[in-house]
C-alpha cells in the first residue's frame, strides 16, 4: 500500500472519529486549546499572526481571532484562490469575512494582502496530528504549499483524541513546530533553544532579553544575589515578555525546590549533582504523583487555584509535571560517571553540561579543547539522545554556541547577561577612542 492510500484510509477513519466526539468534549477541549494558544511565548513576541477560520467541525478559532484582534495583533486569514493555492489577507473584524471555497469563511478579495515574510506565527488546522509534528489534512495540499519555505512558527491545533503516534508523510508534507491540545503545548525537539544566564538583578534586563528572540533565561540563584521575593519578580517579568524563566537553584533541599516550583519557574537547573540518588530525591520534590511526591497547594502559577486549567486537580498536577522541567547539571566527575543512570530517571527532562566545572573535575581545568573534556561532552550528548532527554550546554560565546548546536545539542545558554552587556559597551567605547 502506498502513502497516498494509507492517508486516504486514515483520513476516513479520523473523519468518522471526529464525527463521534461528544458535544461536551468538543466544547471543553476547544476552549482549553484557545487558552493554551494565548499563553504561548511565541504569540507574545509575534506582531502578525496567521490563523485559519474554523468550520463547524474544526477546533473553533473565532474566539481566538477575536482575542488576537483585541490584544492588538495584526491578524491574517487564508483565502483559497485556485486549485491547492491560497493567500493571506488582513482582517480587523470577523464581520469582514464571507462564505468562500468549500463553505469556509474567507476574507473579501479587496482586503490587504499579507505576504508570508510578514508573518511571525501561523495557527494551522488539521484532521489529525502525530506527536512528532506531522499533520494530516484534508488532501487538498493548500497548507503544505503555502507553508513551504516559510520561516515563521507553525502552531497546529489538535484535540488529544485526534493525536496519533504516527502519520504517513510524503516529502512535501510540512512539519509543525508546536502542537497545541487541551492538555497544553508539545514543542518539537528540532527547534533549537537559545538562552542566557541572568546575573544583573534587574527586571528591566529580563524585559530586554524577552525582546531579543531568546527562548529562555536562567535566573542564577547559585551565584547570583537573589532572594525568593526578587526571583518571583523576575519570573513575572519573563512571563510578561514571553521568555521562559528557568532557575538555577543554589540548594536542592525540599523547601528550595518546592518554592521555586510554586512561584513559577519553568525549569530547575540543579548544580553540583553527583549521584542518581540525589536526582531521584529532587524529582520527588519537583514532580507530582505518580512521578514524584510534590506537596499539593494552590500557588501563583494557577492564580491560587482560580485559573480554569487548575480547576480539575488531576489536570493541574499533570500540567505542572509537564510545564516544570527538571534539568540536573553534569559538571562533576561523579555525575559524568553516573550519567547513564541519571539520564534514565523518570522525571528528568534534560541534562545541562557545565564545561568549566566539568573540566576542573575531570582534571583538565578550563582546557576546553582537551580530548578528555570533548569526549565527555560527546558521551553526555549521546546519552541524552539515547534516553530522549533534552541536552543543554553553557557556551561562553556565539561561535562556541553555533558549534554546539551544529553538534546536535537541543539548547545553548550563551554567556552571562552582565558579561555580554560589559563586552558590548566596551566594544563601543574602544571603537570611539
Amino acid at each position: 500500500m502506498n502513502i497516498k492510500e494509507e492517508k486516504r484510509i486514515l483520513r476516513a477513519k479520523m473523519l468518522e472519529k471526529r464525527k463521534n466526539l461528544s458535544e461536551e468534549y468538543i466544547k471543553i477541549s476547544d476552549k482549553k486549546i484557545c487558552e493554551e494558544v494565548l499563553k504561548l511565548s511565541e504569540l507574545k513576541k509575534a506582531e502578525t499572526v496567521f490563523c485559519y477560520v474554523s468550520t463547524p467541525e474544526e477546533i473553533d478559532t473565532q474566539e481566538l481571532i477575536s482575542k488576537l484582534l483585541k490584544n492588538g495583533k495584526r491578524v491574517a486569514v487564508p483565502r483559497c484562490e485556485g486549485k491547492g493555492l491560497m493567500r493571506a489577507y488582513e482582517i480587523k473584524s470577523l464581520e469582514e469575512l464571507q462564505s468562500g471555497a468549500f463553505g469556509i469563511m474567507e476574507p473579501k478579495e479587496e482586503g490587504p494582502l499579507v505576504n508570508p515574510s510578514e508573518i511571525d506565527m501561523a495557527v494551522i488546522p488539521c484532521l489529525a496530528c502525530s506527536k512528532d509534528g506531522k499533520r494530516l489534512g484534508y488532501g487538498g495540499g493548500f497548507y503544505d504549499r503555502y507553508l513551504e519555505n516559510t520561516k515563521f512558527d507553525r502552531i497546529i491545533l489538535c484535540r488529544e483524541k485526534q493525536l496519533l503516534s504516527k502519520i504517513p508523510t510524503d516529502k512535501w508534507d510540512q512539519p509543525m513546530n508546536i502542537i497545541i491540545t487541551e492538555r497544553g503545548e508539545y514543542k518539537m525537539a528540532d527547534k533549537k533553544l537559545i538562552g542566557t544566564f541572568f546575573e544583573t538583578a534587574s527586571s528591566a534586563v529580563i524585559e530586554c532579553l524577552g525582546r531579543t528572540g531568546m527562548d529562555y533565561v536562567i535566573i542564577d540563584t547559585e551565584h547570583g544575589y537573589f532572594t525568593e521575593d526578587s526571583v518571583v519578580d523576575y519570573i513575572r517579568s519573563a512571563e510578561n515578555v514571553g521568555i521562559l524563566p528557568y532557575v538555577r537553584i543554589g540548594d536542592f533541599r525540599r523547601p528550595y525546590v518546592l518554592r521555586m516550583a510554586d512561584i513559577g519557574a519553568r525549569g530547575l537547573i540543579i548544580p553540583n549533582i553527583k549521584t542518581p540518588e540525589q536526582v531521584k530525591e529532587i524529582v520527588s520534590y519537583a514532580k507530582f504523583a505518580p512521578i514524584g511526591d510534590r506537596g499539593f497547594c494552590p500557588t501563583r502559577i494557577s492564580g491560587w487555584g482560580a485559573d480554569q486549567w487548575a480547576a480539575d486537580n488531576n489536570n493541574y498536577m499533570e500540567e505542572c509535571n509537564r510545564r516544570l522541567k527538571v534539568i540536573p547539571q553534569c559538571e562533576t566527575k561523579e555525575a559524568f560517571e553516573n550519567i547513564e543512570e541519571i539520564a534514565s530517571i523518570e522525571g528528568v527532562d534534560g541534562i545541562f553540561i557545565g564545561p568549566c566545572d566539568l573540566s576542573i573535575s575531570l582534571g583538565v581545568p578550563l582546557q576546553f579543547d582537551s580530548p578528555v573534556l570533548l569526549d565527555a561532552i560527546e558521551k553526555i550528548l549521546n546519552t541524552c539522545k539515547k534516553y530522549g532527554k533534552e541536552s543543554y550546554i553553557f557556551c561562553g560565546d556565539r561561535e562556541t554556541a553555533a558549534v554546539r548546536l551544529e553538534q546536535g545539542f537541543d539548547a545553548v545558554a550563551c554567556g552571562l547577561d552582565a558579561s555580554v552587556l560589559t563586552a558590548a559597551y566596551k566594544d563601543i567605547v574602544e571603537s570611539l577612542r
